[in-house]
């Protein structure tokens, strides 16, 4: 499970399918908390965006749920708020600021080193 270690979204754990390095965390108007971590999600229109950034190196592992849906690889990583929101918003955070598959790149930097990390 991927964790959110401070920021807005502190404490809160999500199921994510990618753990890319940068990753748009959105709340929602009940208080919500998802992640936009595929390649095609896009915020909703009500939904406050704030970008993370990966510690550490990300894990990969497969969930056998025999009873119900959720059967699959998932990859997980922690997470620390990036500092420079204004910047995150300039590179497409930002709702209608890019279409998505135009900022893919941007989100997408895997593969990474290793030994790299964002502290």
């Amino acid at each position: 499970m991927s964790k959110f270690l401070d920021g807005p979204a502190s404490g809160t754990t999500l199921m994510l399918r990618r753990a890319p390095i940068m990753l748009r965390a959105v709340c929602g108007p009940n208080g919500e908390w998802d992640a936009l971590d595929q390649l095609d999600d896009d915020p909703k229109a009500d939904e406050r965006i704030v970008v993370y950034v990966m510690v550490g190196v990300p894990m990969n592992f497969h969930v056998c749920a025999r009873r119900s849906k959720g059967s699959g690889f998932y990859s997980a990583g922690d997470y620390r708020v990036l500092a420079d929101q204004q910047s995150a918003n300039r590179l497409g955070a930002k709702v209608g600021c890019f279409p998505q598959k135009e900022v893919a790149s941007v989100w997408d930097l895997s593969p990474f080193p290793a030994d790299w990390t964002a502290e």
